[in-house]
């Protein structure tokens, strides 16, 4: 009859149910334990991890050529040095890497092969904007100095970009540059800067290149004032280039105003090589800034700025 063809379509619908219940308790259940396991397995991560730094740590006690810390601020041994900024990067063995650092005016290319394929490094910047850094007689700095610091002899070159201040039209005036850099793990307050031989000085660019060794050392770009070797008498460890007159260099001028009490103004108007580590440093002045102004001297010799306080109104 038609309530019996009822009755057993309701009794089929039922018993659907009751076994699709009981799949979902199954599936649940099954969630539920891969949940835990998952739960097992960070914990085992967690540890495998924490054993692997602590074997790290071990490692690089026993490791002769970490005893140095680089992590302890390569500049503690300078009187009065400024640090713009600081980074930390790590690099690995198998793959060639870069530090892109362009908001400081620096650049390192690591090529694959630095260090071992199943190794890693950290290596330490800082940007410095003063100190009474030793540079050779007879130049002038051009950029900011960079103290690069390893926590291990790389294996290989590495390419090192710097920003600089000097405008070059020809290749010729790229000779008026050059590379310094102090001797590996100075520490004595005395250190001298010397000169590196090599490096790419472009017309039109403000970054210069080198592939050199690194460890942990300071670099920078001096610009030669004059013939070293006509200018002094002392032999000099180093040869000096021969002085090549460029055109201008690239100058950054801000205005700072600071509330001395009510309706009082301080104005400080700061004049800096127009390299971006520079003016990092100079935007942490705790005043009002007003606008800046990149310019150059029109006689690179006797140029002067000429500021004009005139009333408005």
């Amino acid at each position: 009859s038609m309530l019996e063809m009822k009755e057993a379509k309701l009794e089929s619908i039922q018993e659907q149910a009751e076994e699709l219940q009981s799949m979902l308790k199954i599936e649940r259940d099954q969630t539920k334990q891969l949940k835990v396991e998952m739960e097992e397995f960070k914990k085992i991560e967690e540890l495998r991890i924490s054993s692997s730094r602590d074997s790290e740590v071990i490692k690089y006690q026993k490791d002769a050529a970490v005893q140095f810390s680089y992590m302890i601020p390569v500049t503690d041994h300078l009187d009065g040095v400024h640090v713009a900024g600081e980074t930390l990067f790590l690099i690995q063995g198998d793959k060639p890497q870069s530090l892109n650092w362009e908001e400081y005016g620096f650049k390192l290319h690591f090529p694959q092969g630095t260090i071992s394929p199943s190794d890693t490094c950290e290596v330490v910047v800082k940007a410095l904007v003063g100190g009474k850094f030793q540079f050779p007689k007879g130049t002038e700095l051009v950029s900011a100095v960079y103290a690069v610091s390893c926590a291990k002899k790389l294996l290989k070159p590495v390419e090192m970009e710097i920003q600089h201040c000097v405008i070059l039209t020809n290749e010729e005036q790229g000779k008026g540059l050059s590379f310094v850099s102090t001797p590996e793990n100075c520490q004595d307050q005395s250190c001298n800067f010397e000169f590196v031989e090599g490096g790419m000085f472009y017309p039109g660019k403000r970054y210069a290149s080198i592939q050199q060794n690194i460890y942990n050392c300071e670099n920078g770009i001096v610009e030669y004032t004059y013939d070293q070797d006509e200018s002094s008498g002392e032999e000099d460890t180093v040869k000096a280039k021969p002085q090549v007159e460029t055109d201008k260099r690239h100058y950054t001028g801000q205005i700072y105003y600071i509330r001395k009490g009510y309706n009082r103004w301080q104005m400080k108007f700061i004049v800096v090589r127009d390299i971006d580590a520079f003016m990092k440093y100079v935007s942490t002045i705790d005043a009002e800034e007003d606008e800046v102004i990149r310019f150059t001297f029109q006689d690179p010799v006797n140029g002067y700025i000429e500021l004009v306080l005139a009333d408005m109104e």
